[in-house]
């Protein structure tokens, strides 16, 4: 998956069937774990770094001033759930 990210964006934890490997191709990516979005436990990912996404493991991640590409790869199939149902993107299902 190529999942590009705008600027100034945050995406609210959640978790994936199956185990997944990114790769930040541009911009930095601020990523964090936990079933809740929490600025305190963001790292800080520069183009070039390597993170994992483990299966049924909650995380969540935001943008700063400029997009990210990051590259996300697994074995399918997969899905998106959120902690929190309300956070859900209207019409995502």
């Amino acid at each position: 998956q190529l999942l590009k990210v705008g600027p100034n964006a945050s995406i609210p934890a959640h978790h994936h069937a199956g185990d997944r490997v990114g790769t930040v191709l541009s911009g930095i990516w601020h990523f964090g774990y936990g079933s809740t979005f929490d600025k305190g436990k963001l790292k800080t990912l520069p183009v070039g770094s390597v993170y994992t996404e483990p299966s049924n493991g909650p995380h969540f991640a935001m943008t700063g001033n400029e997009p990210v590409t990051v590259l996300i790869t697994g074995i399918g199939p997969t899905d998106t759930v959120y902690e929190n149902p309300a956070d859900e993107p209207k019409g995502a299902k």
